[in-house]
């Protein structure tokens, strides 16, 4: 009887040191702290990650879409760093007049090492911030001020139908004079027309030598900086029935384009 009361007793503190030393997951807590900061492109978010076991990457994640993970394809990233702290994420490229969701996400390591199902991810909660409307930008063309639309129409046949013909809008310097003739025949002139945006609807297609100003000031206009930007706009100038000058916007050198190519515009005002 005594032996068995002693062999009960040692099962018992087997247990009991089995039990302590099982080791148990670390627990990774990650907060979405602030918005810092939002401009009509870009917003800057702090996050806090904390836990031993916080030895992956973090960042924020920002979807048109509330609670984004990392299987959302639309997400924008601002990077955060490595292992716990407190980190800033500028996240960048994003649409202005627009409502976003910032959720804050760790990738944590694997427990216990190896794990089959690959990396665990935690996230924080989720933060909104709506971008303010991006402002018009302005440059001076012949001495008057031209409103540069600050996004791309893309992208868009020149016209609709063929035969083409030549219409006889050939100004190289008054683009409103020749939308106003190219509306029912050119694709890139009527979406210009049409255009309803940033409180005016008067918006057309720019004239060849309009077109060159544009890529001139291209530092002061969002999307057309950079080297990335290689493709060609759509001016109104007409060079004969089978074809309009175009501009590649990536060395700045205007030529001519055939009517049923579709390439990019850029609308303007004055």
């Amino acid at each position: 009887m005594k032996n068995c009361s002693y062999a009960g007793i040692s099962l018992i503190l087997l247990l009991l040191l089995l039990s302590a030393c099982k080791k148990t997951e670390p627990v990774v807590t990650v907060e979405t702290l602030e918005v810092l900061s939002v401009t009509d492109s870009s917003a800057k978010v702090s996050l806090r990650v904390t836990g031993e076991n916080a030895a992956g990457h973090s960042g924020i994640f920002v979807s048109k879409s509330p609670s984004p993970t990392v299987d959302n394809t639309d997400n924008l990233i601002g990077h955060g760093g490595s292992g716990s702290g407190t980190f800033t994420a500028d996240v960048t490229k994003l649409e202005d007049n627009t409502h976003y969701y910032a959720r804050a996400f760790c990738q944590k390591a694997a427990y216990p090492q190896p794990t089959p199902t690959g990396p665990v991810w935690v996230y924080g909660h989720d933060l909104e911030f709506t971008t303010p409307p991006q402002s018009v930008p302005q440059i001076h063309f012949n001495g008057t001020i031209l409103y540069v639309y600050p996004k791309d129409l893309k992208p868009v046949q020149g016209w609709s139908l063929p035969p083409y013909g030549f219409i006889g809008a050939d100004s190289p310097t008054d683009g409103r004079q020749n939308t106003a003739l190219l509306q029912a025949y050119s694709s890139a002139a009527q979406k210009c027309a049409d255009l309803d945006g940033y409180g005016y609807s008067d918006w057309y297609l720019p004239s060849k030598e309009e077109l060159d100003a544009i890529y001139q000031n291209r530092h002061l206009i969002r999307n057309l900086e950079g080297p990335d930007v290689y493709s060609y706009y759509w001016s109104s100038t007409e060079y004969d029935q089978g074809s309009v000058f175009a501009q590649n916007f990536h060395d700045g050198v205007s030529s001519l384009m055939t009517k049923n190519s579709s390439i990019n515009c850029r609308c303007i005002r004055r």
